[in-house]
């Protein structure tokens, strides 16, 4: 699965991306399955849903694929994005009903690009990676319950707000002390953040492309929406700190707060008063916890 989007009263949309479809639960039942895209893997990225039913996509605008490297249009060959919105527009029967179309903005990508390298054997014939670099990383936007959509930007690090009405609100730059990539910063990096796991473990810091200077303020998939409007930014781990960070920042765009777990934690969504943590336990198997607490 690839993304749980709460949708309006008890129902749930679930995609499932590597196979093409959506699944919308009402409930915990599966009341329907539909199929997004024709092929697997290239379908809409949906990224957010309000309660007025519009929905927020992240589509890749120029992609890595447009070059002669060959490499498929997906999130993570994109060099930059278009964020879009889709609004239920008003329809006199179901057979004439559509939605209008918003380009809200657009996004730096997260690809840096790519570097083949040749590691151990398989058969008498050696294996062969594509790697990227595990820092590599992409602005991100996120849709509220109530319509808001916050967008966070690399350089330098803020926040901007779209409201509703589609008024713009640009926030202040964020503090951000810059941190060195070292060696120590890059194994770490390669150890959180690679879709290999611990098989990328065994590949030097060297064998990875476009390493940046200094470690970039959050990573993929970093933002959470709170129910009081604030929004959770979930900094980049860094090596010397044993914790789980996140900035805190109001509709304004400045920064009210922040928020440190322990390294094995970290926040995946929120109740009415209460806070939902993962936890990972050292057998690898993972705890749902809940706090009460409340952002305001």
């Amino acid at each position: 699965m690839s993304r749980v989007l709460a949708l309006t009263g008890d129902s749930t949309l679930v995609e499932d991306r590597r196979n093409g479809r959506w699944h919308l639960l009402s409930g915990t039942r599966v009341v329907g399955t539909v199929a997004s895209v024709s092929r697997p893997g290239r379908g809409p990225n949906l990224i957010g849903a309000d309660r007025t039913g519009d929905v927020l996509e992240l589509r890749g605008f120029v992609y890595a694929g447009q070059r002669p490297n060959g490499f498929l249009r997906i999130p993570e060959t994109a060099d930059s994005t278009l964020l879009l919105r889709y609004r239920r527009a008003p329809a006199r029967s179901a057979a004439s009903a559509r939605s209008d179309v918003d380009t809200l903005a657009r996004l730096r990508g997260r690809w840096r690009g790519a570097r083949t390298v040749y590691h151990g054997s398989f058969r008498g014939a050696p294996l062969r990676f594509e790697l990227q670099n595990p820092l590599a990383v992409e602005e991100q936007a996120v849709l509220f319950p109530d319509g808001w959509v916050a967008l966070v930007r690399l350089e330098p690090y803020h926040v901007e707000w779209i409201t509703p009405t589609r008024q713009r609100i640009v926030g202040p730059p964020l503090p951000n002390p810059m941190i060195l990539v070292d060696s120590l910063q890059m194994r770490h990096a390669i150890h959180v953040y690679s879709k290999g796991g611990g098989l990328l473990e065994d590949f030097a810091p060297s064998d990875f492309p476009a390493w940046p200077s200094v470690l970039p303020p959050f990573h993929n998939d970093a933002l959470l929406a709170s129910p009081s409007g604030l929004l959770l930014i979930r900094r980049t781990a860094d090596a010397r700190r044993s914790v789980t960070a996140y900035d805190i920042i109001d509709r304004q765009g400045h920064l009210t707060g922040r928020l440190e777990l322990q390294l094995h934690e970290r926040v995946v969504g929120f109740g009415p008063r209460s806070m939902y943590v993962v936890a990972k336990r050292k057998d690898g198997q993972e705890q749902l916890r809940i706090h009460q607490w409340r952002l305001e």
